[in-house]
């Protein structure tokens, strides 16, 4: 039982920690792009996945949204009731999440593997929260 109830613990301190780094990131990255606009170019998305997707699919997935102007630090496997959705924080960044989730759809759609996703507003006490891409698909490819 101590066994379990520390690694809860850790797990919950885990988690923790990774949205303190994910909000300083976004915090940094907005800082720049407002400092030296031509040095950050690109817009700062996280993505959490579950289902049958392989994790070499979601680093083509990266790669192949990277060269569409996004910035794609890294993408976490997370279980848990979710649907396939990109989340903006900010009206303004609808457009933007507009955008991802075509590019999302077309690289799908391209590996003979259609997603449908959605754009939703999220809630975020950040004044400079990135997208969020939650994929929940079962792709083989």
């Amino acid at each position: 039982m101590k066994l379990r109830d520390a690694a809860l613990k850790e797990q919950v301190d885990a988690r923790a920690s990774v949205q303190e780094l994910r909000d300083t990131l976004a915090e940094l990255t907005a800082k720049a792009q407002a400092a030296k606009p031509e040095i950050v170019k690109h817009r700062l998305v996280y993505i959490q996945f579950r289902g049958d997707l392989k994790r070499s699919l979601i680093n083509d997935l990266r790669a192949s949204l990277e060269t569409g102007g996004y910035s794609l630090p890294g993408a976490e496997r997370l279980a848990g009731e979710y649907d396939n959705l990109v989340k903006y924080f900010r009206a303004e960044g609808q457009p933007s999440a507009d955008a991802l989730l075509e590019a999302t759809t077309t690289f799908f759609a391209a590996r003979g593997c259609p997603i449908s996703l959605r754009a939703v507003p999220g809630k975020s006490s950040s004044v400079t929260a990135p997208l969020e891409l939650w994929l929940a698909h079962s792709c083989k490819s």
